[in-house]
């Protein structure tokens, strides 16, 4: 996780702050990045080499998907709110 995502995090009025800022969650966040960054070759590449777009075009289409995949997939599987606890349960 980079600096400005944890002051983010620490600036919320979360009571259970390791939940969205953990080693969990910053593994889970630099897996997403690193997915997002492969996804983005991959469209970057089959746009220019299949469909034989500029590369411009090809690399600039590729980053903007890969921003929409990693903003879904962060949103789905590391920032997610903390389970709350079950009934009868002491917290």
């Amino acid at each position: 996780m980079t600096r400005n995502e944890i002051l983010t995090a620490l600036n919320r009025a979360d009571d259970d702050i390791l939940a969205v800022v953990g080693v969990d969650g910053a593994t889970r966040a630099q897996i997403s990045s690193s997915s997002a960054a492969v996804f983005a070759a991959i469209v970057a590449f089959a746009l220019k080499y299949g469909l034989h777009v500029n590369d411009f075009v090809a690399t600039d289409t590729g980053l903007i998907l890969a921003f929409c995949y990693n903003y879904a997939i962060s949103r789905r599987f590391v920032f997610r709110p903390a389970d709350p606890p079950a009934l009868g349960e002491q917290t």
